[in-house]
């Protein structure tokens, strides 16, 4: 038996934060799935990595004006069933500029289902359940023109969201919703950097009646089949990650019970020493050291149904080029995973990378120990804290 997995840990966070999704086209995915020796409820779950394309553009040297971003949203204005429910997101740059925009995660240009709208009821301000994807996701250097879209001034681009197929609206009923979107973007800059900024928003309203949910396309296979449609190359490549993410789980739980608080490793990716917080985190790593990173699923196959639990999609062999251990590596993709299950504490997506999650610790610790990239970041330990 395979557990469904349902998106029920969506905690108030700070809007720089706010997780949202990125466009993105699957050229083969990698997948994890709970086999039937896990006890315990867990979440669907679609991890995408994906490539950063960095060119380095010859510019004068002038200061350049702030991006400046027009989204609008369309969509029916009633339906009868939330199948229907799919809203059109325009995009235009009302800029002088032309934009380089990054298929981010925290950005509405995906068509993935990811928790990218702020839906609520027009009366009793109720918000229908996000029963979506969560997104692991890696920038990196890549000459691959797929990690962001080009958007000249006065151009603009559209998305269509299928909303039914992201939220359940059972639990906030029928009525009269509006639909806003999130509004950051990250754009890739002249010199290789990348900044974050808010686009002009307008929202749409919609009134929904008849089937509140949309059934799952599929359902999940009955099986215990260790590899799906994996060559012997990348049966050999997971099958070393996940000796690796073993050993790495077994280690941070020894070593949480023996670490001397305030720890430079503890506090870099989880803020200030508190109690409740340091509770959360020793917790959670024994809590994943009893899965069997064996018995899950792996499916390398190019799929994207969305009754798969976790999902990596490596464009441009991201995740077979990763290192088995040390930053962003295989056994801490698989650690990462692991952690968004509810049995595993229900980690969510906050913030990607470095440096967001090290400024993540100091204005918002709480968020930090359930940020799924830091539980890896402080598994991977890499460079070597105490």
């Amino acid at each position: 038996m395979v557990f469904r997995v349902r998106t029920t840990f969506i905690p108030p966070f700070p809007p720089e934060f706010r997780p949202s999704l990125h466009l993105a086209n699957s050229f083969g995915h990698f997948t994890m799935q709970l086999g039937s020796n896990f006890r315990s409820p867990s979440k669907r779950l679609y991890h995408h990595s994906c490539p950063v394309a960095t060119h380095l553009i010859r510019t004068p040297v002038k200061a350049l004006a702030a991006p400046s971003l027009l989204l609008k949203t369309t969509g029916p204005d009633a339906v009868n069933t939330v199948a229907d429910l799919r809203v059109v997101t325009t995009l235009t740059n009302t800029g002088n500029n032309t934009l380089k925009l990054l298929h981010h995660p925290l950005t509405v240009l995906s068509r993935l289902p990811r928790n990218n709208f702020l839906i609520s009821h027009k009366l009793s301000g109720a918000q229908p359940r996000f029963k979506g994807v969560l997104v692991k996701y890696k920038p990196m250097a890549s000459g691959d023109e797929k990690a962001y879209t080009v958007l000249a001034p006065d151009q603009t681009i559209s998305v269509e969201h299928n909303l039914g197929q992201t939220y359940s609206f059972t639990n906030s009923g029928e009525g009269e919703y509006n639909i806003s979107p999130s509004k950051v973007f990250y754009a890739l800059n002249a010199n290789a950097s990348i900044s974050s900024f808010k686009a002009q928003t307008s929202s749409h309203s919609a009134k929904i009646s008849g089937d509140l949910a949309v059934s799952p396309s599929r359902a999940l296979k009955s099986n215990r089949t260790s590899f799906n449609a994996c060559n012997a190359y990348q049966r050999a490549v997971i099958q070393n990650a996940i000796v690796a993410a073993t050993a790495l789980v077994d280690d941070v739980a020894a070593c949480l019970q023996t670490m001397q608080l305030p720890s430079p490793r503890y506090t870099t990716w989880f803020g200030a020493w508190d109690a409740t917080r340091k509770m959360l985190v020793t917790k959670r790593f024994p809590q994943i050291q009893t899965n069997k990173f064996a018995e899950f699923l792996y499916d390398c196959s190019t799929s994207t149904e969305l009754d798969i639990m976790a999902y990596v999609d490596p464009m441009s062999n991201t995740f077979w080029n990763c290192p088995v251990v040390g930053t962003n590596s295989q056994a801490g993709t698989i650690i990462h995973e692991a952690s968004h299950f509810i049995f595993n504490g229900a980690t969510y997506d906050f913030a990607y990378g470095h440096d967001r999650c090290r400024a993540l610790t100091l204005k918002y610790p709480n968020i930090a120990v359930m940020n799924a990239d830091s539980l890896q970041f402080f598994a991977e330990n890499n460079p070597p804290l105490l």
